[in-house]
């Protein structure tokens, strides 16, 4: 029973039945589901690395309405990755991802610098005109 004694609880609660055997599993199903939904959160933020700046300015075209959306829509969604926190809590499940955060909001930087870079290009062709 010594080396086997971590698997007394789980067996005694799915003899128990009902919600006493049920509750624990529960638990740890919902920390699990919310980890599953922060990892989609982060995963979300490969876009960033399958896209090309250019494909962007090419579907956006020259109309600066639409510029000036994707810009206040980039800086919005930076803005965002702000945060003081580095970890993330889930039941006893502990995630730290200040290393992706940072990599993250880098990638937001160099994007930003690219597409107001393309904007004020557009701009520039505007005045011209």
């Amino acid at each position: 029973e010594g080396q086997r004694g971590h698997l007394l609880l789980p067996r005694r609660l799915r003899e128990l039945g009902g919600p006493v055997g049920r509750l624990p599993y529960g638990a740890v199903e919902c920390h699990v589901l919310n980890l599953s939904g922060f990892v989609d959160q982060w995963l979300a933020y490969q876009t960033l690395w399958d896209a090309r700046a250019a494909d962007v300015a090419a579907a956006v075209g020259d109309d600066p309405q639409k510029w000036h959306e994707i810009i206040v829509e980039a800086s919005v969604a930076r803005a965002a990755l702000d945060s003081a926190a580095a970890v993330a809590e889930f039941g006893p499940i502990s995630v730290r991802y200040n290393k992706v955060q940072s990599q993250v909001e880098l990638k937001y930087d160099s994007w930003q610098k690219e597409l107001q870079t393309r904007f004020a290009a557009v701009l520039a062709e505007r005045i011209r005109e």
